[in-house]
């Protein structure tokens, strides 16, 4: 279960909050919609969720996320990674490293999940995503959407409890976007919490929806 508790964020003490005091409570099994217009605060919700938000955008935070009886911030860099990732609107934010292969396993190295199973899982997803990539490939020589779908790929293949989605949608074909509506159809029947923000308005059976507008809050 995920315990969003009195949750607040303003960029500096000179400046109004982007959402206050925030409260939710999300079973296993959650598909959650974020929704609002550009700038009303869904990314930086999805941010402070996965504890980015103070230490890439600064400001000022309350409140407890709290999961399992833990709060998601205080919990060590390997027991994050193998509880909440998230997944960046613009994945030129988000790849790291230089090979594609490096990319699709960064997160199972760092938690030494790195197995012979999740080799076949992630030559999977590229199947499934028809990406057609070797152990020589860049991550520099991929159009945008291919790298997009290479983030996603290795969030699917680490696969922590809590999934958080910046507009996944955007940037993929119908095809693609049909495919990725799939597996998180997929990993919610298998109890994962998915957060998503998405102004595709691509249709999928959400069972919360939480609004972001000015000074948000609940």
């Amino acid at each position: 279960m995920l315990k969003i508790r009195d949750l607040s964020y303003k960029y500096s003490s000179d400046t109004g909050f982007i959402f206050h005091n925030l409260n939710y409570t999300f079973n296993k099994g959650s598909l959650v919609k974020l929704s609002g217009p550009n700038g009303a605060g869904k990314s930086t919700f999805i941010y402070s969720l996965s504890g980015f938000i103070c230490q890439y955008l600064g400001g000022e935070l309350d409140g407890l996320i709290e999961y399992k009886g833990y709060n998601l911030h205080d919990l060590s860099v390997l027991e994050h990674i193998e509880t909440v990732n998230i997944v960046f609107q613009d994945p030129e934010c988000q790849i790291s490293f230089a090979g594609v292969y490096e990319e699709l396993n960064c997160q199972l190295l760092y938690t030494q999940r790195k197995t012979a199973e999740k080799d076949v899982l992630i030559e999977e997803y590229l199947d499934l995503f028809g990406l057609k990539v070797d152990e020589s490939s860049k991550t520099s020589e991929l159009s945008w959407g291919q790298k997009k779908m290479i983030c996603l790929i290795a969030l699917f293949v680490n696969d922590p409890d809590i999934w958080l989605l910046d507009e996944p949608f955007s940037g993929l074909s119908i095809q693609h976007s049909k495919i990725l509506a799939e597996v998180l159809a997929k990993k919610r029947n298998d109890g994962r919490i998915i957060m998503l923000s998405d102004h595709t308005d691509y249709p999928m059976d959400y069972q919360y929806t939480i609004g972001f507008g000015k000074n948000a809050t609940n």
